[in-house]
């Protein structure tokens, strides 16, 4: 089973953090600032994806590109980069992600997706189709690539448009962006999915604002300034100035260094900004209130990022209360170090603490997929041992008195997977069985760290009968490898 960890506990309160001002270093010595604008371009420099990297993501895309042409012929297919891959902040080490464009729908469920994928040699191939955006996972061996990919989601690849131009107009806008997002990785503070931190694109739009709110502004709002509009699929305004030979150089004015821009975006967030009124809002270029965007009076909305396109989505409330006051905290944390010239240590790994790790690690949150039960060869309804005792009906009628696997943990720090328990950790270690058809979503969280080889299958947990208080949810989907000589594809009952 494979366990991950909430990075901000909630044993750390909701409180908003009080105001510091009094005392804080308005700006770097000369020294520090020269100190941690070479140590940013070190590791810029560091950060910047080689050659060959490029190159293997070229050639990903024109493999699943010429994959799919093959396997739907007369389908347009057309296979775009999107995110770090296609805004130009990304590094070596970072996965690729993809939108799949066709007019065939038939894609859009993207299990389909999976199961070629995984007949033609991908590795680590994960459907998460009950998302808000279908996406499915994969592992290329032979590029040595993780590729996420969704179809048709169009909008992302407007999002990697403009954040590529606003990216190329100044040229401190890509090592600065670079080196947060740097340190995002090492203070474990960019996975909105699972963490309950912030996503890379929300720091991104943070990053954007804090440039467009210098004075003299670095970059101007793209949406506010003259273009032809374009509306998206979905009805939104997708449309910005792309016109960089009218755009380059708009931030020429401002001559703050790289390691000065540094500092004062941690002292913006970590001490300046009042969270409790403005929205940070890269359409407009500035902090709108959030009285006049409607969002002072709804919950999980202390820290408030507007999305560019779809301006109903706070892109900030991944991070609920605690997580948020556990950010601001970090935020602080690398303003003291930056203000000390040390890029070093404001950017040093997280480490959890040992003793809060029983605390800490609960099983990912799983969907609940269900089997079409054979008939049983014992008579009875519903299969397995027939009668009352089928999967059906709790056995005994003690559903209501007895703790079941389903039942949530009454831990403060963290809430139980619904279908996930040491109880049932036993049974996983059972038979191969073929793709039931009537399972349609995998979590990619619960097939984390099981395969290990290129050969690929399902796996179903045990469904022979088992005690009341050992009894385990109907199934939960894993991949594992299978003997040599077995076909790897998806199998369909």
């Amino acid at each position: 089973m494979a366990f991950f960890r909430r990075r901000i506990p909630y044993s750390l309160g909701a409180d908003l953090l009080p105001e510091e001002r009094e005392g804080l270093k308005e700006r770097l010595e000369p020294e520090e600032e020269k100190r941690l604008t070479d140590n940013m371009l070190e590791v810029y420099d560091r950060l910047l994806p080689s050659a060959e990297s490029d190159d293997r993501r070229r050639q990903l895309v024109r493999k699943l590109e010429r994959l799919f042409n093959e396997q739907w012929p007369g389908r347009d297919i057309k296979v775009h980069v999107f995110g770090s891959s296609g805004n130009k902040l990304c590094s070596s080490d970072s996965d690729v992600d993809i939108c799949i464009t066709t007019t065939y729908k038939e894609l859009e469920q993207v299990c389909l997706l999976a199961e070629v994928l995984a007949r033609h040699g991908m590795e680590r191939v994960v459907c998460v189709s009950h998302a808000k955006v279908p996406i499915v996972k994969i592992w290329d061996p032979e590029l040595q690539l993780a590729c996420d990919m969704n179809v048709n989601n169009t909008l992302a690849l407007d999002n990697t448009r403009m954040v590529r131009t606003y990216v190329e107009i100044d040229e401190r806008v890509r090592p600065l962006a670079m080196i947060i997002k740097h340190w995002t990785k090492r203070r474990i503070l960019c996975d909105a999915g699972l963490g309950g931190t912030l996503s890379s694109y929300t720091w991104i739009c943070l990053i954007i604002n804090f440039l467009q709110t210098r004075n003299p502004p670095i970059l101007p709002s793209l949406q506010a300034r003259p273009h032809e509009k374009k509306i998206s699929p979905e009805g939104l305004v997708c449309s910005f100035d792309d016109d960089l030979g009218n755009l380059t150089g708009y931030g020429r004015k401002n001559k703050q260094s790289l390691g000065d821009l540094f500092f004062q975006f941690f002292k913006y967030y970590g001490h300046e900004l009042d969270y409790e009124k403005y929205v940070v809002s890269v359409r407009e270029g500035k902090l709108i209130s959030k009285e006049a965007k409607g969002w002072h009076l709804l919950q999980n909305n202390r820290l408030c990022v507007e999305e560019p396109f779809n301006t109903s989505r706070n892109l900030g409330n991944t991070a609920d209360d605690t997580s948020f006051r556990g950010v601001h905290l970090e935020l602080r944390r690398a303003f003291k170090a930056a203000s000390q010239g040390d890029l070093e240590l404001c950017c040093e790994q997280y480490e959890y603490p040992p003793e809060e790790e029983r605390s800490w690690e609960r099983p990912p949150p799983q969907p609940r997929p269900v089997l079409t039960a054979p008939p049983s060869s014992r008579g009875g309804r519903g299969g397995g041992r027939g009668g009352r005792n089928s999967h059906q009906y709790p056995r005994g009628g003690h559903n209501g008195s007895r703790r079941s696997s389903n039942t949530p943990h009454k831990s403060n720090n963290f809430r139980q997977a619904s279908n996930a328990t040491k109880s049932s950790a036993s049974h996983r270690e059972t038979t191969t069985c073929a793709y039931p058809s009537a399972i349609h979503t995998v979590s990619d969280a619960s097939t984390a760290g099981v395969n290990r080889r290129r050969q690929l299958s399902l796996k179903v947990r045990n469904s022979e009968p088992r005690s009341p208080r050992n009894a385990a949810p109907p199934a939960c989907l894993l991949w594992h490898p299978l003997p040599s000589g077995c076909d790897h594809g998806l199998a369909r009952q």
